[in-house]
């Protein structure tokens, strides 16, 4: 069905969002934030790979079908498991890994931090997830963001930051959860 002048994979995306009552207007912000991070993060990565964070990122609440806890967890499962015309198993399993990991901790996701490619694709989905946790339109600040094997460093203004406290703490929270993975993350206010 990739021949075709629509692809298959994203009719399917949307009728898993349709089918699992997936908000769709929180879907595309956190898509767009997560394309924009990625971007930064590797601006030659291939069509097909990023096409992956976008369906990621459109289905990364599908598990709130089943429970608000781990909700990640069960979104995962739904994802890989399912019966998704169009995608590959392969295509399955890297989508179900980065929804697994846009929270928590990042030890579950073992060996695929090594591949600097899929760790962007991680980063970029779960900072989209951060910087969308209101649920709401927001005017986001410019960003800039650089990432290496051992360090992480986001800059964003200081004057968004004092009015977003909430998201600075989650930004810290998320720092946190590098560390305990080797990787140095640092938000730096300019």
């Amino acid at each position: 069905g990739r021949r075709e002048s629509r692809d298959l994979r994203d009719a399917t995306v949307e009728r898993l969002q349709e089918r699992f009552s997936v908000d769709r207007s929180q879907a595309q912000r956190v898509a767009k934030i997560a394309l924009q991070a990625h971007t930064l993060l590797a601006p030659g990565a291939a069509e097909e790979m990023t096409k992956r964070l976008a369906w990621a990122a459109a289905l990364h609440e599908v598990g709130f079908a089943i429970s608000h806890n781990d909700y990640h967890k069960h979104g995962a499962y739904l994802v890989e498991h399912g019966d998704l015309a169009g995608f590959s198993t392969q295509d399955q399993e890297h989508i179900a890994v980065l929804i697994l990991g846009q929270r928590g901790n990042l030890r579950k996701l073992g060996s695929v931090l090594d591949d600097p490619a899929r760790t962007a694709k991680v980063l970029a989905l779960r900072l989209a997830v951060i910087l969308c946790h209101a649920r709401r339109d927001a005017q986001l600040p410019r960003l800039s963001l650089r990432a290496s094997r051992s360090s992480i460093e986001l800059d964003l203004s200081a004057d968004w930051l004092a009015r977003h406290p909430l998201t600075e703490f989650l930004l810290q929270e998320e720092a946190a959860q590098w560390e305990k993975v080797g990787v140095r993350f640092s938000v730096r206010p300019r």
